[in-house]
């Protein structure tokens, strides 16, 4: 009994950064709703139907939801990284190079095509690509946040913290697949779920090869970005979509994906060798 209490107080606190960057978030959003909440009251002071005001602030959170995501994320850097000794984001982010940006590039974009694809199959729903009318006055936003600033902090928590973290206190298999699925949880829904555990032990293993959290922050960035992306052509252009999840279009994605492994394999073996692989997952 003492020993399981121990496992989950160990897990609990190599989960922690975690914990509180989805608190953090949750404050975020619930104050920005709130703020725009007070708005909508006072500028409709002649009116007085609550749920009417609360179902148009709610409305207009999920269209500005990239606000408070962002300042969450900012505020988590503040807590967790900012003033923390033990972390050093100088060693994380170290020089890449310049060849290998456009292969972490590729590997963001088929990493999230494939984990599409996986997720279609495991819960036979073609529609993993959210039909949503986004403007393009919202892009510009959306842009700066899915790119940069989420890829980021993400890394930095489970990356950067957990993994490492797990790393030191189990087998490292565990702590990669562990903190993908720590990942995948933390999106809060199933189908972003599974799509976000193939993203996650991408990320770790990319992290490992290059020994750079920069390199991992770069895939992560790649693979929102071509989300967003697919996501506004989709909304605009039905047809797209079909070509996607047709059977044409999904040979095309997984012979794309497996071209893309076996240039990261290469990549693996020349910066590692054989036996960095054969440690990596023994």
């Amino acid at each position: 009994m003492k020993k399981q209490l121990k496992n989950i107080k160990t897990l609990a606190l190599v989960l922690s950064p975690a914990i509180i960057y989805v608190i953090i978030q949750f404050v975020s959003q619930y104050l920005f709703f709130v703020g725009i909440n007070i708005y909508e009251t006072f500028n409709n002071s002649g009116e007085n139907k609550f749920m009417e005001i609360a179902e148009r602030s709610i409305c207009i959170l999920n269209r500005n939801i990239m606000i408070p995501t962002i300042i969450a994320a900012i505020i988590t850097y503040l807590v967790l990284v900012r003033k923390n000794k033990s972390i050093s984001l100088k060693k994380m982010l170290k020089k890449l190079n310049h060849k290998d940006y456009l292969l972490l590039i590729i590997i963001g974009m088929a990493t999230i095509l494939t984990g599409n694809i996986f997720t279609d199959l495991i819960t036979g729903n073609n529609q993993q690509i959210v039909e949503t009318s986004m403007s393009m006055s919202r892009m510009p936003l959306e842009l700066i946040g899915t790119a940069t600033f989420i890829p980021a902090i993400e890394e930095i928590v489970f990356r950067g913290l957990i993994y490492e973290n797990m790393k030191k206190k189990f087998k490292i298999q565990y702590a990669l697949f562990g903190s993908a699925v720590a990942f995948g949880i933390f999106h809060f829904d199933l189908r972003q779920c599974l799509n976000a555990m193939v993203l996650g032990i991408v990320s770790v293993v990319i992290y490992e090869t290059f020994g750079n959290l920069k390199a991992s922050i770069i895939v992560h960035s790649s693979a929102n970005v071509t989300s967003l992306i697919l996501n506004y052509i989709c909304s605009v252009n039905g047809s797209v979509k079909e070509l996607i999840f047709s059977d044409l279009g999904q040979i095309i994605i997984m012979g794309a994906s497996t071209m893309t492994l076996v240039l990261l394999i290469a990549r693996t073996v020349k910066i590692k060798g054989v036996t960095g692989i054969i440690k990596l997952f023994n």
